[in-house]
């Protein structure tokens, strides 16, 4: 039987999803055929070398992850996660609803909440957006930090940590916001205003090793697209991923990401 590990980067304060992720790998080794181990990383950077060395065959990735593997060739694509109906989503700056901060010029001298130094939204997108507009982020803010997921930047947000979060949000086709990550958050709905939204950015990756065979990514992408089919399956995804779907075929949109790539790990 083929063994093949399912990497994941753990997010930090976040709700924990062990359990949850070995019964969705357990679902995907019934469906395959294959013998599929769940792994959880402690950050971008970490998931990023796990599938580089090949200790992870099929990893979910965040775009910039992505990119830099699929760059190297590293990895190839099996689909993109769709949430809210869309395979894309913006980057949100985000402060308390109460924050006397109302526009960029205000946010001299406050305190940044980033999610990892290699997430779009929450971080990249933000500080790139900033620097286009003639903000220089190492001057703009007197404190930056990582707090390791979207949930903890907005909790850092709320509790008055952070004075501005960067985030993730998805937008309707007519730009109204629809939900952010503090819609799940206790008090954020109510606690939190959006300063700013960026994008659209294109959507998480599902992708496979190098490695694997044509066969074999063919029977992983057929199991995946079933999975939001099956009602408990479909309800065990949304809570480990927030993805509701997948989409097929090529991938489209990243060419925006692909600047924003550094030559040097972080």
């Amino acid at each position: 039987m083929k063994r093949l590990v399912f990497a994941l980067a753990w997010q930090g304060s976040a709700e924990p999803v062990g359990e949850r992720f070995g019964e969705l790998t357990t679902w995907l080794s019934a469906q395959t055929g294959f013998a599929i181990t769940p792994r959880m990383s402690l950050s971008y950077v970490e998931l990023e070398r796990m599938v580089r060395t090949g200790q992870a065959h099929v990893a979910w990735l965040p775009p910039l992850v992505y990119l830099r593997l699929e760059r190297e060739k590293q990895v190839a694509h099996l689909l993109k996660s769709e949430r809210a109906g869309r395979a894309s989503f913006h980057a949100a700056m985000i402060v308390r609803a109460d924050s006397p901060i109302r526009s960029l010029e205000m946010l001299r001298g406050s305190r940044a909440a980033w999610v990892d130094r290699w997430s779009a939204s929450g971080y990249v997108i933000p500080r790139a957006t900033l620097a286009a507009k003639g903000f220089t982020p190492r001057d703009l803010f007197r404190e930056e930090r990582f707090y390791g997921s979207h949930e903890a930047v907005v909790g850092a947000v709320l509790s008055g940590r952070a004075n501005i979060g960067g985030t993730y949000a998805q937008l309707t086709e007519q730009g109204r916001l629809l939900r952010g990550a503090w819609t799940p958050v206790r008090g954020g709905e109510a606690g939190i205003r959006v300063l700013m939204t960026v994008g659209a950015i294109p959507g998480d990756v599902v992708a496979a090793h190098a490695s694997l065979e044509d066969t074999e990514r063919a029977t992983l992408t057929q199991a995946l697209l079933a999975m939001p089919k099956d009602a408990h399956m479909g309800k065990i995804m949304r809570r480990i991923f927030g993805a509701e779907g997948f989409q097929d075929g090529p991938l489209t949109g990243y060419e925006v990401l692909r600047g924003a790539i550094e030559d040097d790990s972080p």
